[in-house]
């Protein structure tokens, strides 16, 4: 098992952007890898032009975990440093399966005040689930100081509630139900054009649309004054970039009216998209590069 000092030998081959974030993270003090500290090997550089000994953008991670050690490929991409890594996550991790109780034991046994309040919240009728974030503290001495963070799912009804309370939450339930519909419209409309979505929230999707041969992604955002404030959207072009990004370009003001249904709002903006389209093209094509 590699040692902290060995991580650090490792991270100097790194490419710069990548040191700071995973060093913070193989030296953090998290009661996740209380068995001993995560670390790396097998770093390599994804292009050939780079000098392998200092630009390495590609290695494995080794978790432990559960009397586990979890080995997951990161692969940072060296010439565009802004953008997050892909993971492959190894073939022998697939039946991991760890005792979620004897892990738990583990990380609260030590603390007697954390055991006795999650000892009261499983035998509380008052809400639905719990969970509980333990994040160990700084060390000072002998003492180890532990930050917890209790997150209680409860059903409330808003009768039971003060009337302006009730009438907000009334609100942001009645918006939730608002972007939910406009998200499932994108989905049901585009049927096959979709790519991602936020199937939690419902503030986002987007799309893989073609017009005439030209193919481009619609990013549709969903403010969170939605539907009073029009949904922002993203066109990007699937062929040019602006630097090391694609090129792309944002309506915040098109034909829109609160008081549409889902289904509505879709067929509208799939109508100013016929009639912009070519000019986004056009400007792609002119200012952005293959």
């Amino acid at each position: 098992m590699a040692s902290v000092n060995a991580n650090v030998n490792l991270t100097s081959q790194l490419a710069s952007h990548i040191v700071v974030p995973l060093t913070t993270f193989l030296n953090g003090n998290n009661t996740l890898f209380s068995e001993s500290q995560p670390w790396i090997s097998d770093l390599r550089c994804s292009h050939a032009a780079l000098d392998s000994d200092t630009n390495c953008d590609r290695f494995k991670l080794h978790l432990p975990y559960s009397q586990h050690t979890l080995i997951w490929e990161v692969i940072f991409d060296r010439r565009r440093n802004n953008q997050a890594p892909d993971f492959i996550f190894g073939e022998e991790d697939k039946d991991f399966n760890p005792d979620s109780e004897k892990l738990e034991e583990k990380l609260l046994g030590a603390n007697s005040r954390l055991s006795f309040e999650c000892s009261k919240l499983r035998t509380s009728k008052d809400f639905d689930s719990f969970e509980i974030l333990v994040k160990k503290k700084n060390t000072n001495g002998y003492n180890s100081y532990f930050e917890a963070n209790f997150l209680i799912r409860i059903n409330l009804k808003s009768e039971s509630l003060p009337h302006l309370k009730a009438d907000k939450i009334n609100r942001i339930g009645e918006n939730f139900t608002r972007r939910k519909e406009l998200i499932e419209s994108f989905k049901q409309h585009f049927n096959g054009a979709l790519l991602e979505y936020d199937s939690e929230n419902y503030t986002s999707i987007n799309l893989l649309l073609v017009t005439s041969g030209f193919y481009f992604i619609l990013h549709v955002s969903l403010p969170s004054g939605f539907p009073q404030s029009m949904p922002v959207l993203i066109i990007q072009s699937v062929y040019h970039r602006m630097g090391i990004l694609p090129y792309k370009e944002t309506r915040t003001s098109y034909p829109y009216s609160p008081r549409w249904s889902g289904k509505e709002m879709v067929e509208r903006i799939q109508v100013y998209l016929a009639t912009i389209i070519e000019d986004f093209k056009t400007s792609s094509l002119r200012y952005g590069k293959l």
